[in-house]
């Protein structure tokens, strides 16, 4: 069994041309009833020459990716791939 994942993300800041969105996309396969592999694929699009920080929170699966800052109006591209394991 598998699954996909998709979530979408926006901020607009009122009287300023500074928004951001954000798109995930990820996809996660079983290999057993303990252990899967997945893999995920964050886009952020920053505005107006807005340079917002993505960092994942704490609990996050894909620890690794600990932050990645953009400069001003640049996007920002993250991909990580992995296997869970249940206990």
């Amino acid at each position: 069994a598998s699954s996909f994942y998709l979530s979408y993300g926006s901020r607009d800041v009122s009287g300023s041309a500074r928004d951001q969105a954000v798109i995930t996309l990820g996809y996660d396969y079983n290999l057993s009833k303990s252990t899967a592999i997945y893999v995920r694929h964050l886009s952020l699009e920053n505005k107006g020459g807005s340079s917002a920080t993505q960092t994942p929170p704490a609990a996050a699966v894909v620890t690794y990716l600990a932050g990645v800052t953009a400069t001003g109006g640049a996007s920002v591209q993250l991909t990580g791939i992995g296997i869970t394991q249940k206990f």
